[in-house]
């Protein structure tokens, strides 16, 4: 920029900044910079609304803007850093929010944010296959190069269920992937397996993008004999655990749910271990569960009394029988 510019003598002037010392805090020792993958500008407190209650509300926490969709969140603890760090994707409505390390040497406009870590499945894997070494280099094409998977196993390295759950970090400039194509030297067999994505935020189901709707995408995808599209949500989205259970709960006592279990779009504190859960940025759903309301004994008590004295109103009503209109 210095280059393409002819400046004046009082502005090739350098103003001398002596900052060696660190005497200056502008910042906390625990801070992220962050990005909403939006269309729309939001404002901070947009963001600050629907981030705060989704990160458990921490002690200290301060979110100030530092761009257009850009911010800079400080926490006053590392432990409440790192259990957002190492969340679910959070999103503020539908929207993926990207996350990096602060740096006080960086500027914001020159910030690339091109990563979101996310908890994947990779379904249906040969029993030989389910172990931690495997996991590493069959998710290592999942996530941006260079980056290592996370493989959710045991002590000993091995994984159990139906699925190889890996923490990875997605490149969103690239389209998500389907699944893999993995070629066994010993069976001398290629054989493919599908991937989901758990809390997956605002998708392309065209093009398989993150950041955009099918309905805004400049590229359509074409539909299949079914009529879906090449990244369709049922195919990509991995369900969730906790509402089949709910389901299977109303199924029991004879009271079948009509929902279709749709892939949550938020996430609450996961932990690694843990499948699917929900609780993002817009708050928790109201249809992850039943609300029971708990009804206190003062409560109970003072409803008796309410429904003895109707009865007893009742009871003297009739006692006094019909009334009788007396005419002087």
């Amino acid at each position: 920029m210095m280059g393409r510019l002819r400046l004046t003598v009082v502005e090739a002037a350098p103003v001398v900044l002596d900052d060696g010392a660190d005497d200056v805090p502008v910042h906390s020792p625990w801070a992220l910079v962050g990005k909403v993958l939006s269309p729309n500008t939001l404002h901070i407190s947009t963001i600050s609304a629907a981030l705060r209650p989704a990160w458990g509300n921490p002690r200290g926490l301060l979110l100030n803007p530092a761009g257009d969709n850009l911010f800079v969140a400080e926490f006053g603890m590392k432990a409440d850093k790192d259990r957002v760090v190492d969340g679910p994707p959070w999103v503020v409505g539908k929207h993926a929010v990207l996350l990096k390390d602060f740096d006080v040497d960086q500027k914001s406009r020159n910030m690339v944010f091109n990563g979101m870590k996310v908890w994947a499945r990779i379904i249906n894997l040969p029993f030989g296959y389910m172990h931690k070494k495997w996991g590493v280099l069959i998710a290592g094409s999942l996530g941006i190069e260079g980056t290592v998977p996370v493989v959710d196993c045991d002590i000993s390295g091995r994984c159990w269920g139906s699925f190889m759950r890996v923490r990875v970090e997605v490149d969103v400039d690239k389209p998500l992937r389907r699944g893999f194509t993995i070629f066994s030297q010993r069976r001398n067999t290629t054989d493919w397996f599908d991937v989901q994505y758990e809390n997956l935020p605002h998708y392309c189901f065209s093009c398989g993008l993150i950041g955009h709707s099918s309905v805004e995408c400049k590229n359509p995808g074409e539909r299949d004999a079914d009529g879906k599209l090449p990244y369709s949500g049922d195919r990509l989205c991995a369900p969730d655990e906790r509402k089949k259970k709910v389901q299977g709960a109303k199924s029991s006592t004879g009271s079948a749910s009509a929902c279709q279990g749709q892939p949550p779009m938020h996430a609450a504190n996961e932990r690694p271990g843990q499948a699917a859960n929900t609780g993002g940025a817009s708050g928790q759903s109201k249809n992850q569960g039943e609300f029971v309301e708990v009804s206190s004994p003062v409560k109970k008590r003072q409803t008796r009394a309410r429904t003895n004295t109707t009865k007893t109103a009742r009871g003297q009503g009739k006692d006094k029988g019909p009334l009788r209109w007396l005419v002087g």
